[in-house]
């Protein structure tokens, strides 16, 4: 532009081309008018477009945002997922069939503990037991022990067959729980 304005002075300069330099000097206007007039366009334009472009980002983020949220809902589904999962896998043992019979024949007391006890978890257990509990008349605890089953395998089960001795009155109650770790 300056490089512009400094070629029109010099075209005024010129004394003997005061009609050619007059005419150099108004196109030179007209010039720099058309140039200021679509350089304001174009900003305006681009102004616009910022505008625009800024509104489309926002709208992005926004998204990006809800996506974010559900992601970390998924994830939280996901490790109560994993925690059911864990849960169904882990050791966990039934009793099938297992009972207390009383034997009060001979001189030693006893109650006979028979029958299976069954690991339906996936995961193996170990220092599995039967506590074991003897009841006397009145409340009287006879015997207070544990049955060792030892280590069951996932999905195994092992064979029960245990005498409980104790002294005294006939048992009038049998408490059999199962412990594992």
């Amino acid at each position: 532009m300056l490089w512009l304005a400094r070629r029109v002075v010099w075209c005024l300069e010129m004394s003997d081309k005061k009609v050619v330099g007059r005419n150099v000097f108004v196109g030179v206007g007209a010039v720099c008018v058309v140039l200021s007039v679509a350089l304001a366009f174009l900003v305006v334009s681009y102004a616009l477009m910022l505008r625009d472009k800024d509104s489309v980002i926002a709208s992005l983020n926004v998204q990006v945002g809800d996506k974010d949220a559900e992601i970390a809902g998924l994830q939280n589904q996901l490790a109560q997922k994993n925690a059911t999962i864990d849960g169904l896998e882990a050791a966990k043992l039934v009793s099938v069939g297992l009972k207390a019979e009383e034997n009060r024949t001979g001189q030693a007391y006893y109650v006979r503990v028979y029958g299976y006890v069954v690991n339906v978890g996936v995961n193996a257990t170990d220092d599995a037991a039967i506590h074991v509990v003897l009841y006397q008349t009145g409340g009287v605890v006879a015997n207070d022990t544990y049955v060792d089953l030892g280590s069951i395998s996932g999905e195994a089960f092992v064979s029960v067959d245990a005498k409980v001795y104790y002294e005294g009155s006939r048992i009038v109650s049998t408490s059999m729980i199962l412990e594992w770790s």
